[in-house]
């Protein structure tokens, strides 16, 4: 049997984001207390035992696959909490785990923190136009959105801090941005954007 790439596990940290977009169901909640990623004990033994279960060296997964375990942190926002997210990253990296993160990239501060410690990022991208993240409610509770400038900012700062962090850019289809690929040319913006990330 040949191998498969690799294997992913999702984890789902938080519930908790910044932003308020219509189709999302994660709200502007704060933190549950109950978190398992708030306990230091529980999440360190939680990562621990993961990464024994899926060692290459255990033989249920023996040649099964052809690179190390990928854990996926998601949410929710993980970002917008810099400590609990750097700890997680340092424990799953400890564990033998490849890391990648999905981000509506609203810290960009904590994205450079620990993009040599990853190897993929995922940036939710549902519009490149102001007024599109505005009726999507793509913003925080300020009205501050990420427009597409700061993004290809970003990930010029990414690549520069990891040359090897592969990028993604996630986005939901929804009435706001299915429409404007319409009136704009069969796009909204996508092509261009994406030149600039990996050009």
């Amino acid at each position: 049997m040949e191998p498969q790439p690799q294997l992913v596990v999702n984890w789902h940290v938080t519930e908790a984001c910044n932003y308020r977009c219509k189709f999302c169901y994660a709200h502007w909640s704060k933190p549950k207390a109950s978190e398992l990623w708030r306990n230091n004990a529980a999440c360190s033994l939680l990562i621990s035992e993961l990464g024994r279960f899926l060692s290459p060296d255990n033989p249920l997964w023996e040649q099964r696959f052809a690179h190390r375990p990928r854990l996926n942190i998601a949410g929710g926002v993980p970002t917008l909490w810099a400590g609990e997210l750097d700890q997680v990253v340092d424990l799953a990296v400890a564990a033998g785990f490849d890391l990648s993160l999905i981000s509506n990239g609203s810290r960009p501060e904590t994205l450079r923190d620990i993009a040599s410690r990853i190897s993929m990022i995922g940036l939710s991208v549902d519009s490149t136009r102001c007024d599109g993240n505005l009726r999507i409610g793509r913003m925080d509770r300020k009205g501050k959105q990420i427009g597409s400038d700061d993004l290809v900012d970003l990930v010029r700062e990414l690549r520069a801090a990891n040359p090897t962090l592969q990028i993604k850019l996630n986005a939901v289809v929804n009435a706001v941005n299915a429409r404007a690929q319409s009136q704009h040319g069969g796009h909204s913006g996508y092509p261009e954007m994406c030149a600039d990330f990996f050009s």
